[in-house]
């Protein structure tokens, strides 16, 4: 009987050897899983994340090379402007000086025509 009981003792203790082996083995693999899983997510936010950053990169390229390109059509406007006020600023000088020598000269032809008057009479 003793021997019997030794046995059945062996025998349930080989059984819990066995089942902590196995729920040890599970143990490991899940945690071994949980490992990979969150390696993955890292791995999926590192992506994500330089996706943004690349996309971040664009846009601010983007729009400096608008702001650029605005501001250069900005000064050629102003350029273009600053030139037809001077042009339009000299075009209005000539005028008044073209007028001011017409009647310089018709004062002049007229002084002339005074003395010759003058001479006749």
């Amino acid at each position: 009987m003793a021997d019997s009981i030794q046995s059945k003792r062996a025998q349930q203790t080989t059984y819990l050897r066995q089942i902590q082996q196995e729920k040890s083995l599970k143990k490991r693999e899940l945690n071994q899983a949980q490992k990979e899983d969150m390696k993955n997510v890292r791995d999926f936010y590192a992506g994500q994340n330089k996706q943004l950053e690349e996309e971040s990169a664009a846009a601010v390229t983007h729009i400096k090379e608008e702001s650029r390109l605005m501001a250069a059509e900005e000064k050629e406007q102003r350029d273009a402007k600053l030139k037809a006020d001077t042009e339009k600023k000299n075009a209005d000088r000539e005028a008044r000086l073209q007028a001011q020598l017409d009647a310089t000269t018709q004062v002049a032809d007229l002084k002339k025509k005074a003395q010759q008057v003058e001479t006749e009479s």
